[in-house]
């Protein structure tokens, strides 16, 4: 009886040892923030999914979209205080119609194995798959070809395979410098070719395709370029002016978004309905000549450019009346008839041409356009230095500007250069000599060339020792001594080169004589000439003594009889 009762407590004991041995604590990493009690994962359960199975199928998980995360699939009604793992179903079930399941997305980053896993915080995009279902990604769109339209491209390839399962879809991406951002067509487009908007026009454009179908999108195609392009912005800044049977206007151009301009249209209003004709021959540039419109006519006018995509936007409208000025006696008459009219825009008055028919007889063509240039009536008009210069080609040279020239003359004015040394640029010109010699009129006379020169010589002091273009009243002064002989060319350079602007420069005695060298005689100094000069100063002369020595030189009078200036 010992025996048995020794035996069966024997058999208690082993068998409470192995309970013991079997019990153990639940690991740390398993508890609260792991897949045991979803409702204490910290995560409010973001990262379960409900499931209804559409048909009677073998379903398995098909993929899921965060890094180092698991799939498992559980019943709807699970047990928070149990282990999701071992509430999975497997990685394989049959679901009949209806069935409600729930697709987990496990971390398994920060422990290594699917049993320590944790959830991640993520909602994630978890899906499911029939078992046996294609979920094959198609291929990229090869063979692109990119032509831009306005405010966008359109866009040819050549598909890649869809690899059992159609596309329906495309996506564009386009790049930034560093980021790639991609956009699927809407509504979508799954053919070729495809047309994307949205661009501003005349800005290039980088972009990839890549094709969608339901498993997904396929890898980038090559990169591809274009340039959207739009009809011509307005043009702006209108300054109409009226022309004998015509009218004249001058514009800023607005942008050609990506198409060159070709022509431009004008439109005259004429009961309530615009009426636009192209330029015939065309013309591109500022400004256009208008011609055939009713002499007298107050008409109400707007413009437009034209590209490769159509007539652009129209400008402000704009009021004119034609002219209609008595001329065609020849000669001189018209000369000064076309003076009125491109730059008063009236016809002559009947003693004003008298006047100027009497100047230009004793004098010169030259003398003439002077005198209306500088006139009250043509300087009230405040036109911008682009009009001016315009207006310049239009008369003295009686056409457009060239591209370059008109830009060159531009960038003079706006650094401050005198309208007056432009003017004098064109007429001293061979173009307004041969117009001139149309009208059977004299280009220059003495008196006008000598007035020329004058200035030419004070405006050369101004740029070569002030390094700066002179303002109006100083210059005038300097002209009217000149002209008057109360100053020499020597008492000019004097007073340049030891006034109180030069000094305030705090020229070395090297760059003082290289200036000297330049004003007086209009060339760089010589290696010889500048040690000699310098030498002279380190001496402990005057730089006023370097001043006498070159305005008394031959060299500096032959310079200034030039310009028909005393030395």
């Amino acid at each position: 009886m010992v025996s048995v009762t020794r035996c069966f407590t024997f058999l208690w004991l082993c068998q409470r040892r192995r309970d013991l041995l079997r019990y153990r604590e639940p690991e740390p990493n398993l508890r609260g923030g792991g897949c045991a009690l979803v409702s204490n994962n910290g995560y409010g359960g973001t990262d379960r999914q409900l499931f209804i199975a559409p048909t009677d199928a073998y379903y398995s998980i098909k993929d899921y979209s965060s890094n180092n995360t698991e799939p498992l699939m559980t019943v709807e009604d699970f047990d928070p205080t149990t282990r999701l793992l071992n509430q999975a179903l497997g990685s394989e079930l049959y679901l009949t119609s209806g069935t409600r399941v729930l697709l987990w997305a496990v971390y398994t980053g920060g422990y290594g194995t699917f049993a320590a896993c944790t959830g991640d915080g993520a909602t994630e995009n978890v899906t499911m798959r029939i078992v046996g279902e294609n979920f094959n990604l198609p291929d990229p769109p090869t063979g692109i070809s990119a032509v831009g339209l306005n405010g966008g491209a359109t866009i040819s390839f050549t598909p890649g395979a869809d690899n059992g399962v159609g596309i329906y879809n495309y996506q564009y991406g386009t790049f930034d410098g560093s980021t790639w951002t991609y956009v699927a067509l809407s509504p979508a487009d799954n053919a070729s070719p495809i047309t994307v908007t949205g661009f501003p026009n005349g800005v290039e454009v980088t972009m990839r395709l890549r094709a969608l179908n339901e498993n997904g999108a396929s890898a980038d195609s090559a990169a591809f370029f274009f340039t959207p392009y739009g009809p011509p912005d307005a043009p702006t800044g209108i300054y109409p002016q009226s022309r004998d049977g015509g009218v004249e206007v001058g514009f800023t151009p607005g942008s050609d978004n990506g198409s060159p301009i070709s022509n431009y249209e004008y439109g005259i209003l004429v009961n309530g309905v615009w009426s636009y004709r192209a330029l015939n021959p065309p013309d591109t540039s500022s400004p256009v000549v208008i011609r055939g419109l009713s002499a007298g006519t107050n008409l109400t006018m707007r413009l437009r450019a034209v590209n490769a995509n159509g007539a652009g936007a129209e400008s402000a409208s704009f009021s004119v009346t034609p002219l209609s000025c008595a001329s065609g006696s020849g000669g001189a008459s018209d000369f000064i008839e076309r003076l009125y009219v491109n730059l008063l825009g009236r016809c002559s008055d009947a003693s004003g041409l008298a006047h100027w028919l009497t100047v230009i007889n004793a004098q010169s063509a030259a003398r003439v356009a002077l005198g209306f240039l500088f006139s009250a009536e043509f300087q009230s008009a405040g036109l911008s230095n682009a009009l001016f210069i315009d207006t310049l080609y239009a008369t003295l040279f009686d056409r457009q500007g060239d591209t370059a020239g008109r830009e060159n003359w531009i960038s003079e004015l706006d650094e401050g250069r005198l309208r007056e040394m432009v003017i004098y640029g064109f007429l001293k010109s061979q173009e307004f000599t041969a117009l001139a010699a149309s009208y059977a009129a004299d280009d220059f006379n003495t008196e006008y060339e000598s007035a020329y020169q004058v200035r030419a010589f004070v405006e050369r002091f101004y740029t070569t020792a002030l390094e700066r273009q002179p303002e109006a009243a100083g210059f005038e002064g300097w002209v009217t001594r000149l002209t008057n002989q109360a100053y020499s060319g020597g008492d000019v350079a004097r007073a340049f080169l030891l006034g109180p602007e030069y000094e305030a420069k705090n020229a070395s005695d090297s760059q003082f004589i290289s200036t000297c060298y330049n004003t007086f005689f209009g060339r760089e100094a010589d290696t010889a000439g500048l040690q000699g000069w310098l030498n002279h100063l380190a001496l402990g002369n005057s730089r006023s003594s370097v001043i006498d020595g070159f305005s008394q030189s031959a060299e500096f009078a032959a310079f200034a009889a030039q310009y028909g200036i005393t030395p």
